[in-house]
């Protein structure tokens, strides 16, 4: 976080939350959201400006509940998740893949790895749970095998990335997983996290 956001914490430190005005789409892009397209329901309009969206990458942060927020100076600004709280990037590296999230982050740790029925990819990082981005898929390819290590047969594994037990594991970023199977329904209740925060939600 920021020096000054945090000086600003504690200099005014009752300001009241905003909702509704900030969200991340499935592409990790940050969108603001004015009254219109709060009231119809839309995405809201791309933030192009650089310096403004490294700004919300640096302070972007998690409450206790699950749900995230952008910290703007003194006041919390909650985002509305239009798929997850990262979103994943694969970059090729010397030993495999290396995976950076939206916000420049890179991932040292994975805890779970699970395919959903609209077939994204989820990973719990050191960093909160996020869906790998749908274009970089094929880059994480080599990266399944069979139970015994083996590479599994390529004829099969969309079928199998979509049956529960997959019987396929997860070679990435030094962990090896077994790949489980969730209800993207289900998504944030299995990974923790709030997608649409509001202000009845539990601190």
């Amino acid at each position: 976080m920021d020096a000054d956001v945090i000086a600003a914490m504690a200099h005014w430190p009752d300001v009241p939350a905003c909702y509704g005005w900030l969200a991340l789409d499935r592409r990790g892009r940050w969108r603001m959201r004015d009254d219109a397209c709060q009231r119809l329901g839309l995405p809201g309009e791309l933030i192009g400006n650089a310096t403004l969206r490294g700004f919300i990458d640096r302070n972007y942060l998690r409450d206790a509940a699950g749900a995230w927020f952008f910290q703007n100076g003194p006041q919390r600004v909650y985002v509305l998740l239009e798929a997850a709280p990262l979103v994943l990037f694969a970059h090729p590296g010397d030993a495999g893949p290396r995976l950076v999230t939206h916000n420049g982050l890179a991932v040292s740790r994975l805890d779970r790895a699970a395919f959903d029925d609209a077939g994204r990819l989820w990973l719990v990082t050191e960093h909160g749970p996020g869906i790998v981005d749908d274009r970089d898929l094929a880059a994480l390819v080599d990266c399944l095998v069979d139970a015994d290590g083996s590479a599994p047969d390529p004829d099969r594994l969309a079928e199998r990335c979509a049956a529960a037990p997959t019987g396929l594991r997860l070679r990435l970023a030094g962990a090896e997983l077994p790949l489980e199977i969730v209800a993207a329904a289900d998504a944030g209740a299995s990974f923790g996290f709030i997608a649409d925060p509001s202000p009845a939600d539990p601190a």
